[in-house]
C-alpha cells in the first residue's frame, strides 16, 4: 500500500526513522567538529570560557539565607540587593499602638520568610563597588504560582519592607532608569495602603543621610561624611558614646540631642 501525498508518520517503518535519525545526528556532529576545527583549539577553549564564563559571571543560583532586608547570603557569598534599603539594626519600628519593635529583625524575616527553602538566583552587577565586600545584584525566586521569576527587592519594595535607595540607583544606575521607575511605582503603593514598615513611624535612610549632610556643610568640610559604621558617625562629628548610643554633647548641630536612632538610620553596617 502506497501513502497518500499528505501521508503521516504511521506509514513510515521504524527502520526508516532511525535512519533518517541517524543522517540527521551525523550531519550535526560533522558541522559541530568543522566548526571546532576552523576555530582551532585556541578557540575552542575560549569559546567554552566564554560560554561557562556568562554562565558564572552574571547568574549565580543557590540555597539563600537572609542576613538583613536587603542583603543574603549563599554559600560564602553575601549578595547586596540593588536599589533597596530595609532598616537597620537600631532602627526602631514604633505602630500606632506605641509598641516598638527592631526594624531591622522585622525585614529580615519578612525576607527569611519570603525566601522559604527556595534557590535564589541572582544577576549579578560586577562594575558596582560595594564597600562592605559585598556583591550587587538583582536576586530572584519561582513564584508561588504561576511562571516566570520574582524579583525580590521589587516584593520587598512593595509589601513595605524595603525603600528605594534613591541615592545609591543616581550612583549606579542600571537599565536607564527602568527599575528605578519600578521601586518607586512600588514604593508608592506600600505608601499609599500602610504596608508593612509604611504602617508604622521610623526614620528613614534618606531623612538621616540628608540630615548629616547638610550638617556636614555647616561644618565647612569637604566631600560627604562616611555612613560606614556608628563610630566614623562619631569620630567625624564630634558625638560623645554612652553604652551603644550617641550625643551631641556639644549642641551645636543637634541641640545636644540623643543622634542615636538618626545615626543607625544613616549606616550601611548590613
Amino acid at each position: 500500500m502506497e501513502c497518500a501525498t499528505d501521508c503521516c508518520i504511521d506509514c513510515v517503518g521504524t527502520t526508516e526513522i532511525f535512519q533518517i535519525w541517524i543522517e540527521v545526528t551525523v550531519e550535526i556532529t560533522v558541522r559541530i567538529i568543522n566548526f571546532g576545527l576552523r576555530l582551532g583549539p585556541v578557540g575552542i577553549v575560549i569559546l567554552i570560557g566564554g560560554i561557562v564564563g556568562y554562565r558564572y559571571t552574571y547568574y549565580e543560583y543557590g540555597r539563600a539565607i537572609a542576613k538583613s532586608g536587603h542583603t543574603i547570603k549563599i554559600g560564602k557569598t553575601r549578595y547586596r540587593l540593588y536599589g533597596i534599603a530595609a532598616l537597620k539594626p537600631g532602627q526602631k519600628l514604633t505602630w500606632e499602638s506605641g509598641l516598638s519593635i527592631s526594624g531591622f529583625v522585622y525585614c529580615r524575616d519578612a525576607l527569611t520568610a519570603k525566601i522559604g527553602f527556595k534557590k535564589v538566583r541572582c544577576e549579578v552587577f560586577r562594575k558596582i563597588d560595594d564597600s562592605y565586600d559585598r556583591t550587587v545584584a538583582r536576586c530572584s525566586i519561582r513564584p508561588r504560582f504561576g511562571r516566570g521569576r520574582e524579583d525580590l527587592g521589587r516584593w520587598l519594595v512593595r509589601n513595605g519592607y524595603a525603600d528605594p535607595d534613591v541615592n545609591y540607583i543616581e550612583e549606579n544606575p542600571i537599565d536607564k532608569g527602568k527599575y528605578r521607575k519600578i521601586l518607586e511605582s512600588e514604593a508608592a503603593f506600600a505608601r499609599k495602603n500602610k504596608l508593612g514598615i509604611h504602617a508604622g513611624t521610623f526614620v528613614s535612610q534618606a531623612h538621616a543621610r540628608t540630615t548629616f549632610r547638610a550638617k556636614w556643610k555647616l561644618l565647612g568640610r569637604p566631600g560627604k561624611p562616611a555612613f560606614g559604621s556608628l563610630d566614623e558617625l562619631e569620630a567625624a562629628f564630634g558625638f560623645e558614646r554612652r553604652g551603644e548610643e550617641l550625643f551631641d554633647v556639644t549642641g551645636k548641630l543637634f541641640g545636644g540631642e540623643n543622634v542615636t536612632e538618626l545615626a543607625h538610620a544613616a549606616i550601611e553596617a548590613v
